[in-house]
């Protein structure tokens, strides 16, 4: 049930609004827990339920990367994820890198963080 809604809510803000084109344009000077995406706006907090910020940046076998961390909202729609917003609103959902050099494609990185959330689940 999570991931059906997390996967509606990022490939529509994805697509609809750039938003993904967004995060990455900030992905390399970002600076560790900054948000990045939804920037502002509680309606868009409640209805993807999580928000997405930049972690840091690390730098593995020759890839640059910045870490990509999703963490609840407490005001969100999804009822799971708002419980435990309540509980534990810094915790941590899922992290996903984010190539710096070679950025994936925008449903190869909703991919991504599906797989991560699943993990979580």
């Amino acid at each position: 049930m999570f991931l059906t809604h997390f996967k509606t809510v990022f490939v529509t803000a994805f697509k609809n609004n750039n938003a993904y084109a967004q995060l990455l344009a900030s992905a390399r000077d970002a600076v560790s827990g900054e948000r990045a995406y939804p920037k502002i706006g509680k309606r868009e907090d409640d209805r993807l339920g999580l928000r997405l910020e930049y972690g840091e940046r690390v730098q593995k076998a020759g890839t640059d990367a910045r870490i990509i961390v999703a963490r609840p909202n407490r005001g969100a729609v999804h009822v799971g994820l708002r419980k435990l917003a309540a509980r534990r609103p810094r915790e941590v959902l899922f992290e996903v890198p984010l190539d710096l050099k070679n950025p994936p494609g925008r449903n190869a990185f909703i991919s991504a963080m599906e797989e991560a959330a699943r993990k979580w689940l």
